[in-house]
């Protein structure tokens, strides 16, 4: 009896012993395959950024799911040369993917930038996109875009009650009638002379 009882405890440390095998392989499986989620994860997000020339003005952009952004923050790449300077219509189509978003910083710095169109594809401006554009005197969007708007210069959402940003070099604001919100950032990089706020601005 004593024999048995030795040879049924041995035989439960060996079943002891295989589980923690079992769960240590697991476990390991599990963090190999985070591990390589993680990883793919951080290569899609590291697309190389292209350079394309239209019209004569450069334009840096990353090509992801199907639709293409504008300058490229991870390679602290602008969206174009920071010696830009006049009016600049974005593309609604680089690479042969449409235009949907404005990528961080996109502009910085772009001081003899002096007008941005916005074309109907985009539907994401980030907002440091145009941030210390210093000669930048107005934004506008095409009319048929579904999510942007703009009136007397600045950026708006669709509905016109956000106001989203004032450029640069804008001395003076009359905040449109109607506007319920300000963004945060929208006054960030300006040096305002004179401003009017409507009573409809509720934050």
């Amino acid at each position: 009896l004593c024999i048995a009882s030795s040879n049924w405890y041995s035989l439960g440390k060996f079943n002891s012993k295989i589980r923690e095998m079992k769960n240590g392989m697991e476990n390991s499986l599990l963090r190999s395959s985070l591990v390589t989620a993680v990883a793919l994860a951080f290569a899609m997000m590291a697309v190389a950024a292209e350079v394309t020339v239209i019209d004569g003005q450069t334009w840096c952009y990353v090509l992801r799911n199907g639709t293409a952004s504008i300058g490229a923050r991870s390679e602290n790449k602008l969206a174009v040369p920071q010696k830009s300077k006049g009016r600049l219509v974005i593309p609604s189509c680089l690479g042969g993917r449409p235009v949907t978003q404005i990528s961080t910083w996109a502009f910085y710095g772009c001081s003899n930038i002096t007008e941005i169109t916005i074309p109907k594809s985009v539907t994401d401006i980030d907002r440091t996109a145009f941030l210390y554009c210093g000669g930048l005197r107005a934004i506008r969007v095409d009319p048929e875009n579904a999510k942007y708007a703009a009136c007397d210069g600045l950026l708006l959402d669709k509905t016109r009650k956000n106001l989203i940003f004032c450029p640069s070099a804008v001395k003076r604001v009359e905040i449109p009638d109607g506007v319920t919100a300000i963004e945060d950032s929208a006054f960030e990089s300006c040096q305002l002379a004179e401003l009017s706020i409507p009573d409809s601005v509720e934050t």
